[in-house]
């Protein structure tokens, strides 16, 4: 009998991608049906929290104490190697789909978001990792450009931490125009709408500012940015070879509330497994969209789901202070923090 995640993948065209896995739950996820592995700067200190990679994480900052006096750099060097098993593990279903899935992702130092040469250096450094290497650009304008650069030189990329969707649609513009400079086939590229994300910045700022607001509406808010800028998608990006992620899946209802779309989900193991045993009903959900009078309600409550939903709603320059871009971004200098901690006191016993 198909699991859940089978049967998605078999009626419908939305896909699932294990998000931050250790290596036994990236092979879980393999053999579940998931399209790729992706990962974010968080990667590394989610590993040291769990008993069986702890040791593997610790040993694996050792052996590059010595390549470098920049904890930063071997922060990175760190990520890239323990990135690398996973390429390893999907790189059978990259070969057998001729590069049609078995991606994995990784993504930058988060301190250097809005600095283009930085970015794109990193960016070439962690592509030769592997084939199926898949590089993530933050939500700036820096990640922006880059985009645009790496799509020209025949890079795939995922454009990444998107919780607007006015960056999405840049994003994906520039990819366009980076296939038009390049002189091979238009490969395929990602960009996120992470509804769970967004949910939890409108939580928060709800209960901060005691706003007057139906809690199931507060709650429904990322997903309906996600879903909106599927409709966008729709309309105006489908015949590129540009995809949406779902990213930062926090409950099974931000992956079933966007099946049966022709889009792309990433998920923790938990959740894959959790809705596997849960054989929720595969239902189109995707279309099915709030009352205009509950968009206007989230609109006119909270200024950040205005400027997130609609296509307009920023401009350019407020990519990189947008208060849920700026939120979501601090999980990833926490962390990196974390490690960078991890790092020092490595040295200072090793010496």
């Amino acid at each position: 009998m198909s699991t859940y995640l089978q049967k998605v993948n078999e009626q419908t065209k939305t896909r699932m991608w294990v998000n931050n896995p250790t290596f036994e739950e990236a092979k879980f996820g393999l053999d579940a049906g998931c399209y790729g592995a992706t990962t974010n700067p968080t990667y590394v200190g989610n590993m040291l929290k769990k008993p069986s990679m702890e040791a593997t994480v610790i040993k694996t900052i050792d052996s590059h104490l010595k390549d470098s006096m920049d904890d930063h750099m071997v922060l990175s060097l760190t990520y890239q190697d323990l990135v690398k098993t996973l390429a390893e593990i999907y790189m059978p279903l990259f070969e057998k789909t001729n590069g049609e899935q078995g991606w994995v992702a990784i993504q930058g130092n988060p301190n250097h978001d809005d600095d283009i040469d930085f970015i794109l250096d990193e960016a070439y450094r962690y592509y030769t990792i592997s084939p199926n290497i898949i590089v993530k650009l933050s939500a700036t304008i820096s990640g922006i450009a880059a985009m645009e650069k790496l799509t020209s030189q025949g890079y795939c990329a995922i454009g990444t931490a998107g919780v607007s969707n006015y960056y999405v649609c840049k994003m994906i513009e520039a990819y366009q125009r980076g296939c038009k400079k390049y002189k091979g086939s238009n490969h395929k590229m990602f960009v996120t709408s992470l509804a769970a994300p967004f949910e939890g910045f409108a939580k928060k700022y709800v209960a901060s500012n005691n706003v007057d607001i139906d809690p199931k509406l507060v709650e429904a808010s990322g997903i309906e940015m996600s879903k909106k800028m599927y409709e966008i998608w729709e309309a105006k990006y489908s015949d590129s070879n540009a995809y949406l992620i779902g990213g930062g899946v926090r409950q099974g209802r931000h992956f079933t509330e966007m099946v049966a779309g022709d889009m792309h989900v990433t998920s923790g193991w938990s959740i894959i497994d959790e809705l596997n045993a849960e054989d929720p009903p595969i239902t189109d959900r995707v279309h099915e969209k709030l009352s205009d009078a509950d968009i206007k309600e989230l609109c006119e409550k909270i200024p950040a789901f205005k400027q997130a939903y609609l296509e307009d709603g920023l401009v350019s320059a407020e990519l990189s202070t947008f208060p849920p871009f700026l939120m979501f971004k601090n999980n990833f200098l926490t962390s990196w923090d974390t490690v960078l901690s991890v790092i020092r006191e490595r040295r200072l016993l090793l010496r």
